[in-house]
């Protein structure tokens, strides 16, 4: 019975020296492996041995971020043509690509403002085919209105569109210290006389240049104002509140005026409109006391002079109907059975403008047409559409020669 309780003692005793000296030997190795895990652990990516160990949760979080500070490059794949189209995908693969068709031929890297070889197209938004066609539907009250003003030429007038080739020609040539226009065998002098007998504007007066303008809390001139709430002001703002309203008013005048100025005498870059010159008419009475014609030849020369001939996104914002009337009612033109009278704006048409330019274009003569001398059998003397009291009340009293 000792024995037993000796030896139960000595049993307990040694256990509890086990735990006072530490781990056994295969407690010692269990916690070494445990150890060479946390090692590679924290040291992930590194050799050990032969064996490569990585952690994936890290290489994932690296590749992420890396994705972020590059985002996808552009692809590239063959259209259905290949060898002549290309399409490109742009964007990420989460979105919906956007796909622009491009021409291989064509180098992407060439500048847009460089023309291309052949014959230059000229920029301009200055084409009269929004003021022809407002004026076709304007009532007999408004007609009225626009003969009062001096601009009752412009009701027979038919022109959509002007060619872009002959008009770019024509702007290179014209030389705005001199005001005349460069052709084959001389020079056209640009004079207000000859800007009444083309478009038929009245001549003389004050200049609308030097006029005073109004006050910028004149009741007229915010009225104005206030039909452009968003200050949107363009030929078909102009057009759309003409065709609104049957009446002669105040409001349709000024409209009328800045759809002629914005289409056929200036108006500004980046496509805006010239506003500026309606605070110089609100404060006269009768517009047909100004000179419109030195108007348009003070535009032409200044508006030259704005013009990059090279860049063609540079916009030109003269009066570009003007030069082209001048020189085809100056010069020989190409086209058979083609009248000429006064004013001339009402004989021309836009046909008429394609055919010489493309018949110049044939004889390796664009612009370059030569003058024209005055005769009974290319001028038309008589004009059925030309009202005789409105001849008066431009000249007064004049003598008819038959």
């Amino acid at each position: 019975m000792q024995q037993d309780c000796s030896k139960g003692m000595a049993v307990g005793g040694q256990k509890e020296v086990t735990k006072k000296l530490g781990p056994t030997q295969d407690d010692k190795g269990l916690e070494k492996r445990v150890n060479t895990k946390k090692t590679v652990t924290e040291t992930s990516g590194v050799r050990k041995g032969k064996m490569k160990v990585v952690d994936k949760s890290n290489s994932k979080k690296r590749k992420d971020a890396e994705k972020k500070r590059n985002p996808p490059v552009k692809k590239r794949k063959m259209g259905k043509n290949e060898g002549t189209n290309k399409v490109i995908e742009i964007g990420s693969s989460s979105k919906p690509s956007k796909k622009v068709k491009i021409d291989e031929n064509k180098d992407c890297d060439v500048d847009k403002k460089t023309y291309p070889p052949g014959f230059r197209t000229l920029s301009t938004r200055m084409t009269p085919g929004k003021l022809s066609l407002t004026l076709k539907t304007l009532s007999d009250v408004q007609k009225e209105a626009v003969k009062k003003m001096g601009f009752g030429s412009l009701l027979g007038m038919n022109l959509d569109t002007i060619p872009g080739k002959l008009n770019y020609m024509l702007v290179d040539n014209y030389d705005p210290t001199r005001n005349r226009l460069k052709v084959n065998n001389g020079w056209i002098n640009i004079t207000k006389e000859l800007v009444h007998d083309i478009i038929g504007l009245p001549m003389g007066g004050e200049n609308i240049k030097e006029l005073e303008s109004c006050a910028y809390n004149d009741p007229v001139l915010q009225q104005w104002k206030a039909q452009y709430p968003k200050k949107l002001y363009s030929a078909k703002a102009y057009s759309r509140l003409i065709n609104e309203t049957e009446e002669d008013d105040i409001m349709f005048r000024l409209n009328f005026l800045l759809l002629f100025i914005n289409t056929f005498v200036e108006s500004k870059l980046m496509g805006t409109c010239e506003v500026k010159v309606v605070e110089k008419l609100i404060p006269i009475s009768d517009v047909s006391c100004l000179d419109w014609c030195q108007y348009m030849i003070d535009c032409l020369e200044s508006k030259k002079y704005c013009w990059k001939r090279d860049d063609r996104t540079c916009y030109y914002t003269g009066p570009m109907t003007l030069l082209l009337l001048t020189y085809v009612y100056s010069v020989k033109v190409p086209v058979n059975n083609f009248k000429k009278g006064w004013p001339f704006i009402k004989y021309v048409r836009s046909i008429h403008l394609d055919d010489i330019q493309k018949e110049e274009i044939k004889q390796n003569k664009l612009g370059m047409g030569e003058i024209e001398e005055r005769c009974s059998e290319n001028f038309d003397t008589s004009n059925d559409d030309t009202d005789l009291q409105e001849i008066q009340n431009m000249f007064g009293d004049v003598e008819l020669l038959k």
